[in-house]
């Protein structure tokens, strides 16, 4: 099977993943990214790298390199990286497929609610699952402090927490006004098989956060939130890996606050606790028998740096 990653950026622990996943599955790796001095092409695995165009305000243009690389490649199965192709990729599933190519994406409805944190709220509401509340207009906040925050953005980019009313707010489409909640955060990953059915889910407690992602965390068992995990799953009925963040507030209600239908930053602990999504989800898609271990071992982890580079031959 010909796998490729694509907009892999920094993301050099998945390629490590999947090196030992080869070892018990035949594959062989791509790596696809924009910037030629991507991390991950800098790796010691064996792999195959390839330069694509940037996703934004170019998305015709970087199809067309994707559908080129997988009949030039015979990619038989793209695992995204990030936020940025995920509604590309979904959309246009049937012409990947056409080319004997699976892509391991949500369905584009689902993609466009996850990536909209307004639709999201409405959805979230629809279905009775706990998300804070989001305010239309400033004269409508009912209490403080009030988080501000991009409506399509990602990594908590612009992100601003506001404790009384001394803030300016222009109304502008690109941001929301967000109810505060003040609790303790988790990171879970929640995984479905490839029509959309519950397998597993890993809950992870944060100390530490940079840049939007986990890097330090400790994993937990907490039966409220495994019931609120598999609700999510059953609403959202995605596909892969689902990455989201969660509040328990003092009270104990649970506030999903922040969703990404995509491998994310927390899933590395997920992967060494034993819970070997990647390995599952590529044996789903050889319609091969899936074995996931029913509890993570218990460990505290912490991301790190580690020095990448490529020897030339």
């Amino acid at each position: 099977m010909n796998i490729l990653l694509t907009n892999a950026g920094r993301r050099t622990y998945f390629i490590d993943f999947l090196s030992e996943i080869k070892k018990r599955e035949k594959l062989v790796i791509h790596v696809a990214d924009s910037d030629k001095n991507s991390a991950a092409f800098y790796t010691n695995v064996k792999k195959k790298v390839h330069l694509t165009p940037k996703v934004i305000r170019n998305e015709k243009k970087y199809l067309s390199s994707i559908l080129n690389l997988v009949k030039k490649s015979k990619i038989s199965l793209i695992i995204p990286l990030s936020d940025l192709d995920l509604e590309i990729l979904s959309k246009n599933k049937i012409r990947f497929e056409k080319n004997k190519c699976r892509v391991a994406v949500s369905n584009y409805s689902i993609i466009k609610i996850c990536n909209d944190k307004k639709k999201l709220f409405y959805f979230c509401k629809k279905n009775d699952i706990g998300y804070p509340e989001i305010y239309s207009k400033k004269n409508l906040i009912k209490r403080y402090p009030i988080v501000i925050k991009e409506k399509n953005g990602s990594g908590s980019k612009n992100l601003k927490i506001y404790k009384d009313k001394k803030f300016n707010f222009k109304k502008d489409k690109k941001f929301i006004i967000q109810k505060f909640i003040k609790g303790t955060e988790y990171n879970v990953d929640i995984f479905n098989d490839n029509t959309g059915n519950f397998l597993s889910c890993c809950i992870k407690k944060k100390y530490l956060m940079r840049s939007g992602e986990t890097d330090k965390c400790e994993i937990v068992k907490n039966k409220n939130l495994e019931k609120f995990a598999m609700k999510i799953s059953k609403t959202f009925k995605h596909i892969g890996n689902l990455d989201c963040d969660i509040i328990v507030s003092k009270n104990n209600e649970l506030f999903l606050v922040d969703v990404n239908p995509r491998f994310g930053g927390g899933y590395p602990f997920t992967h060494i606790s034993g819970l070997n999504y990647l390995e599952a989800l590529i044996k789903n898609y050889k319609n091969k028998k899936m074995f996931i271990k029913k509890n993570p071992k218990y460990l505290i982890g912490m991301k790190g740096l580690e020095i990448k580079s490529r020897i030339k031959r």
